[in-house]
């Protein structure tokens, strides 16, 4: 204990102890380190979760897919299976229709193909967001998307994959339209916003 000739009187008391009272002290002393440890593994699960998380696709009866979260392109295996489930209003004319690039492309499981959405201007330029349209036939509670990026010509080497996705749903294709509001700039073009269901009240349920 520090002491000093300005501090208080103080006296010692020497005593035995049980070897019960002995355990108890062992066990003070430890918690410390015990503490420390697992501040340790609580970092380390922290930095797990910064670095990115890990999701698991299951089928219907529980099982784990495994072609899911791998780096290869498996067979069609999910909710969505047949371009009839797949819709999008804004294919390129010139390069995302035709029977080589119709939304099909998107299931044929083959990387040499590809569907694109509208890039060029003039009378067929898509001025609104870019969005593809998925039918389920059962309601989910969870979704795991999958895709692959663009591996061909040149816009291979700039193009990549889409770094967010935002996800909507609703059992009422009508109700699409809510969740979204359009408005005009000064120079007369239109502008739509999809994320306008983030800023009211009230949204699809």
């Amino acid at each position: 204990m520090p002491w000093d000739w300005t501090s208080d009187g103080s006296s010692w008391h020497v005593r035995t102890i049980s070897d019960s009272e002995i355990a108890q002290l062992r066990q003070l002393m430890e918690q410390p380190r015990r503490n420390a440890k697992l501040q340790r593994l609580v970092d380390q699960a922290q930095n797990a979760l910064d670095a990115g998380y890990r999701y698991m696709a299951v089928d219907a009866s529980g099982n784990k897919i495994e072609s899911a979260t791998s780096g290869t392109v498996e067979a069609v295996d999910g909710l969505v299976q047949t371009a009839d489930k797949l819709a999008c209003p804004m294919a390129d004319p010139q390069e995302g229709t035709g029977a080589e690039h119709e939304l099909a492309v998107l299931l044929d499981n083959n990387t040499s193909t590809y569907f694109h959405t509208s890039w060029h201007g003039g009378n067929d330029a898509w001025l609104k967001n870019h969005y593809l349209q998925f039918s389920l036939d059962d309601a989910q509670d969870e979704l795991l998307l999958k895709w692959v990026k663009r591996l061909n010509g040149q816009s291979a080497l700039n193009n990549g994959a889409p770094v967010r996705v935002a996800f909507w749903g609703t059992n009422d294709a009508a109700k699409l339209d809510v969740t979204k509001t359009t408005s005009t700039k000064e120079d007369g073009t239109e502008v739509v916003d999809y994320d306008a269901w983030k800023k009211k009240t009230a949204g699809i349920r």
